[in-house]
Formats: C-alpha cells, sequence, structure tokens
C-alpha cells in the first residue's frame, strides 16, 4: 500500500544549477577602479571651480629680478566652472505569488529578481565607463604601430612608455594605472619584448610574467587594472548573444584617483581622470560588498492587483569626466 510522503524539499541544501553567473562577472568589472566612487550631497546641479593648469603653472620667461626702487612682478590667477548632476538609475523585477507558491520549495524567486536587479544596474554603469574610455572618440589617442598579437614584433614596453610621456608633457603628472582587456593581457604577456625581460629565465611561458614584475619595470604605474566582463546583447525572446563590455583592441595608461569615497573634494590631491559621483542615500556599507554592490538601494513593494510583489534596485550617480588629458587611449592593440 503506497504511502503518503512526508518529504519536504530543502532549498538550503540541494543543488541548483545557473548557466551564468551574475556575480562572478562582476568581479571581473574595473570601471570603479578607473573611475573611483565619491559621495556628493547634492542631487541637482551642483557647481564647483575649476583652476586650470595655465592658472597654476606660470610661464617664467619673464625675470623675478627686482631692480633698485622697482617693484616686483605681479601676477593673478583665474578659475573656471564646471557643473556635475546626477541622474536617477534604476530597474525592476517582478515575482508573481503564485510563481513562488508552486515553486517556491524549488527556486528562490525572490531572491533571483534581487540578484538580477542589483547586476542590471552594476552592468550598465560598467558599460557606461567603458563607452566613455575605450572609444574611438577619445580626445587622446595613439594608434600603435605593432598590434601586441604580432608576439614577434610588438613594441608594448615602447607603446606604453610612449603614452605614460604623452599624459606627463599634457599635464605635469604621471599616470598610474595601465587598463587593459583580458585578452589584452594575455597578447601582452607573449610578447618577445616582454618575455625577454620578466619571464625569470623561460622565454616559453608567458604563466610565469606576473603584474607584479610588470609593476617594476614600469615603476611610474602602481597597478595594472585588467578588465573583464560579458553582456548578453540579444533580448529575452532571443538566443544569448555575449558581447564583451570593454573593446579587446583598446588599452589605456591614466592618472587615476586614489581619494576615498566620503573625502567629498572633487580637485583631490594631484590631477586625476575622473571619479563616479554618488548620492549619499545610495551608499551603503554591506560587509563584503563591492563599492558597486554598496551604491545600490533595494526596495520592495506590493501590486496587490497583480498579487505580486516588485524588487527595485536603484541610485543617483554621474560618471563625471574631469581632467581627460589625464588619459592616453591605445588603440590597435590586437
Amino acid at each position: 500500500m503506497a504511502q503518503p510522503s512526508v518529504a519536504i524539499n530543502r532549498l538550503d541544501l540541494s543543488m541548483t544549477y545557473a548557466e551564468f553567473s551574475l556575480r562572478a562577472n562582476r568581479m571581473n568589472f574595473g570601471g570603479l577602479k578607473i573611475m573611483p566612487p565619491l559621495v556628493v550631497g547634492n542631487l541637482s546641479q551642483s557647481t564647483f571651480p575649476r583652476i586650470n593648469l595655465k592658472s597654476l603653472l606660470t610661464n617664467v620667461s619673464k625675470s623675478d629680478k627686482r631692480a633698485p626702487y622697482g617693484t616686483y612682478a605681479r601676477d593673478t590667477f583665474e578659475w573656471d566652472s564646471d557643473t556635475y548632476g546626477l541622474s536617477d538609475h534604476g530597474v525592476e523585477e517582478t515575482v508573481d505569488d503564485a510563481l513562488i507558491e508552486m515553486y517556491g520549495d524549488i527556486i528562490d524567486a525572490e531572491t533571483v529578481a534581487t540578484e538580477r536587479a542589483v547586476d542590471r544596474v552594476i552592468r550598465r554603469l560598467e558599460v557606461d565607463i567603458a563607452a566613455g574610455l575605450f572609444t574611438a572618440a577619445f580626445t587622446y589617442k595613439t594608434a600603435i604601430a605593432t598590434p601586441w598579437s604580432t608576439y614577434a614584433s610588438a613594441t608594448p614596453i615602447t607603446d606604453i612608455y610612449n603614452a605614460i610621456s604623452a599624459v606627463e608633457l599634457r599635464t605635469g603628472v604621471t599616470p598610474n594605472k595601465l587598463i587593459v582587456t583580458d585578452l589584452g593581457w594575455r597578447d601582452l604577456k607573449q610578447t618577445e619584448q616582454i618575455k625577454d625581460l620578466l619571464s625569470s629565465g623561460s622565454n616559453d611561458n608567458p604563466d610565469q610574467i606576473s603584474k607584479a614584475g610588470l609593476l617594476k619595470m614600469f615603476d611610474e604605474l602602481d597597478d595594472i587594472i585588467v578588465v573583464k566582463g560579458f553582456t548578453n546583447n540579444a533580448n529575452s525572446a532571443q538566443a544569448p548573444s555575449l558581447g564583451r563590455v570593454w573593446d579587446t583592441t583598446m588599452a589605456m595608461v591614466a592618472r587615476c584617483s586614489s581619494s576615498g569615497i566620503n573625502d567629498n573634494d572633487l580637485t583631490d590631491v594631484d590631477p586625476h581622470l575622473g571619479r563616479t559621483l554618488f548620492h549619499q542615500d545610495s551608499m551603503g556599507l554591506a560587509s563584503g560588498a563591492s563599492a558597486g554592490e554598496q551604491s545600490i538601494i533595494i526596495e520592495e513593494y506590493r501590486e496587490e492587483a497583480r498579487r505580486g510583489g516588485v524588487c527595485r534596485a536603484r541610485n543617483w550617480r554621474q560618471v563625471k569626466t574631469l581632467h581627460t588629458a589625464c588619459a592616453q587611449l591605445l588603440t590597435g592593440v590586437r
């Protein structure tokens, strides 16, 4: 005689398979390392002073020598104004009560919906930063002569040093970051010019070449930011069509800010490429969360007419480029 089942499904102990890891994908993002977060208090457009290079580094071709009974040479400085204005960004995910009742012991739909919403907002920010930097429209760029994917004859050391020098000559500051995609990084490590210097006696194994080894040579740099991230270019009714967030044919050297998120100072100690501005109400303090995840406000509300719940992820933000001259884009790296 059949006995009634008393088994209880345990989602916390069972296995759920997902075809893609949203969190792992975000771990490869680099936008907020290049344009670090800065908390600001105003939502509406705000103005701040901008003291330009020509007002700071003056021409000293004229003598500063004073003749007896004469006066000292005088000068003054001027400043311009710049503005920032945050925009409201966010997405929503719906969860139907009926689905939770039918499948709630199999899959945690609310958790998946929240993760999807958070990911969409953070991934959109990464796409916006990448589109503003790795683009043919970037003001300061150099088309390198030989792609780094041409391992035998490429000259990445020369290319990077030339880009560093170009930034220094424009701004008087030295870039502190090399930004390269994962494919560009793989190519870079396999070029003969790099392997001959950094492969520790094994010219056939690029895996022995590390960021630390390369940074010892480029002592001007304090970090190599390897960016990697995927997005789906197809809508939900189509088969997935993955694309890369960052253009793999490009790399960049840049002076990036190292100030904290609560410094409330756009001027910083040194000139830098830019910051990602978040409103103070958007910044949480979730333990172990990345800067991008900390910037997300999670909200939930009911829609009784539809008998379901809505999860919303949102923030107020702006990607603010402050000094484009602090970066040099390299095109044609692969």
